[in-house]
């Protein structure tokens, strides 16, 4: 006698299905996600590769950027990576001065990349930047050539336009340059704000807003050690949205489209792309009683924001001193390994420490005016310093 499956039967069938492949989408979709940086690194090491094989075929002079001007009769212009002529880029033409290297194609495009067709430029741009500084010169020339990030993870498009390009977190507005430029993080996404985040927490003080491309969070009573946690989760999900937070935390908002520089706050530190904070978001962090301004990120204000806070004596440390613990983390690093030492965690905080105060001490020396210390002077003054110093130890001055 033929046994059928029930209704019942079938439907906790169904249900266990949907429960197990909840669970495997988000490993899959990190595994795509993985999948995608580990292409973008084959990528721009074949660019990499491509503009070698160019420097032995030119007798050492690096890939031009750009030939400036048209070609011949074409209203054209050559780039290292294709063709631009009316407003749009064609990276199939062999014109490009790696192309013969490269093939262009799919090897210029990052496969992160979200396309939009609101931009042309962007629509059929690559996926990476060259450093132009580098147009041309002679290898040769450069006194640490492997210190020298050539070709990076990002593009610029000459879009014109507004502030942002909705729907598309690749797209940053770049207003002190004029263009937009895009930036692929990967796995990249909230790591200097989850370090923020959790310092911050250690020491007492407590983080209200976090924000990314798509908006930001204010969570009125502050993050605890499973929000930070979960700041990871956002990361490793390779979305760079921080939407879900307000999802996952009671009593938290969103924000679409907007920033975390509308909230009344004593503290403020800009963790992201440069230029992120501008003159607007200064003074309206001014009339909110803002008390001090860290700038971790590299060149996160506007120079029309940092005028605005030194102007209003606000306490403003510029990105040189205040994220100078990256660098001297890596030098740690480079320490450990050349004595072949393995320091604790609490060894490498300390020595941090030291370094970072030595630092806020070289600002005093040099920023202090009558009733303000300016951190933006000081820093300026301390790193010249300690260049000229260096320069007559070595016997150059």
């Amino acid at each position: 006698m033929k046994r059928y499956f029930t209704l019942i039967e079938l439907l906790v069938v169904i249900t266990i299905i949907a429960i197990l492949a909840s669970m495997l989408m988000p490993a899959l979709h990190q595994a795509r996600a993985r999948g995608k940086s580990a292409n973008c690194i084959g990528n721009l090491k074949q660019i990499g590769a491509g503009a070698m094989q160019y420097v032995q075929d030119y007798d050492g002079f690096y890939v031009k950027y750009s030939n400036g001007s048209a070609m011949g009769g074409d209203s054209g212009v050559r780039f290292w990576c294709g063709w631009y002529e009316n407003s749009t880029y064609d990276f199939t033409r062999p014109e490009g001065y790696l192309y013969p290297y490269t093939g262009g194609g799919k090897v210029l495009t990052c496969p992160a990349f979200v396309y939009t067709k609101t931009i042309d430029e962007v629509e059929k741009g690559a996926g990476y930047g060259m450093l132009s500084t580098l147009n041309d010169i002679k290898l040769s020339r450069l006194r640490r050539p492997s210190q020298i990030v050539a070709f990076q993870d990002n593009a610029t498009s000459m879009a014109t336009g507004g502030k942002s390009v909705a729907g598309n977190p690749n797209i940053f507005h770049m207003e002190s340059m004029g263009f937009y430029s895009l930036h692929f993080r990967h796995s990249r996404f909230g790591n200097v704000a989850w370090g923020v985040a959790t310092k911050a927490t250690e020491l007492g003080a407590k983080v209200v807003t976090i924000s990314g491309p798509d908006g930001y969070i204010y969570d009125p009573a502050g993050l605890d050690k499973e929000k930070i946690a979960y700041m990871l989760e956002l990361r490793a999900s390779n979305n760079d949205v921080v939407a879900p937070y307000a999802d996952r935390f009671a009593g938290s908002t969103f924000f679409a489209g907007r920033k975390p520089w509308e909230r009344k706050v004593d503290i403020a530190m800009p963790c992201a792309t440069q230029n992120e904070l501008d003159g607007e978001d200064a003074e309206q962090l001014i009339a909110n009683g803002v008390k001090v301004v860290a700038e971790v990120s590299n060149m996160g204000c506007r120079p029309e924001a940092i005028d605005a806070f030194i102007a209003a004596k606000i306490p403003y440390g510029p990105g040189k001193a205040v994220n100078a613990g990256g660098v001297a983390t890596s030098g740690l690093e480079m320490s450990q390994n050349s004595m072949k030492y393995n320091w604790t965690a609490e060894e490498v905080d300390a020595r941090l420490h030291h370094i970072m105060s030595s630092i806020h001490h070289a600002c005093l020396e040099y920023g202090t005016e009558e009733g303000y210390i300016n951190y933006m002077k000081g820093a300026n003054i301390a790193g010249f310093m300690k260049v000229a110093k260096s320069m007559v130890e070595q016997g150059v001055l």
